[in-house]
């Protein structure tokens, strides 16, 4: 085992399994493991979720797998540890160290819903973009072409988004005063 994040054995693990490339989610209430093998080198966001009834274990913002579970997890006065597992850390003889990389971990004290676990995906994960346009310089004035989707201007960052007039894919020039 890889351990990607956990508090030990007596509390909650999230784990790659090595020789198989599946990722296990054990809550010590009951443990749940992905069908597909995720040792791809391909970038991938993982939840485990215990709700007090059941194990969710989530890549990539769709449920890989559930199991009922009861009981509450322990507690323990181990540390989370990230990459590794508190309980396994005695190196060349029981040690579970990811041999990857780890990026944006969180921790919550909650339950996640779907909705939730996928909201934080899709905040991690770009699109691919494909060439949007070109920002140009015609004597006085500034020109952007694109051919993709429509302009959208807003004051804020996050928001609301509006749509500039005439300013839609195909091949759009926009030309203004500088």
């Amino acid at each position: 085992m890889q351990a990607l994040m956990g508090r030990g054995s007596a509390s909650w693990a999230l784990d790659l399994d090595g020789s198989t490339g599946k990722l296990v989610w054990n809550s010590v209430a009951g443990s749940v493991t992905s069908a597909n093998i995720y040792n791809d080198g391909a970038w991938h966001q993982v939840a485990g979720v215990y709700d007090g009834a059941n194990n969710y274990l989530f890549v990539d913002g769709s449920l890989a797998g559930s199991s009922v579970a009861t009981g509450a997890i322990a507690g323990n006065t181990n540390d989370i540890y990230l990459g590794g597992d508190p309980d396994f850390t005695t190196v060349g003889v029981n040690e579970r160290y990811f041999a990857g990389a780890i990026a944006q971990a969180a921790f919550f004290t909650n339950a996640l819903p779907l909705a939730q676990i996928q909201a934080t995906y899709q905040a991690a994960v770009a699109p691919p973009l494909p060439s949007l346009g070109i920002l140009g310089r015609s004597g006085n004035q500034l020109q952007l072409n694109w051919n993709y989707g429509t302009l959208q201007s807003a004051t804020n960052v996050f928001g609301p988004y509006q749509d500039i007039t005439n300013a839609s894919s195909p091949s759009t020039t926009l030309t203004t005063n500088t």
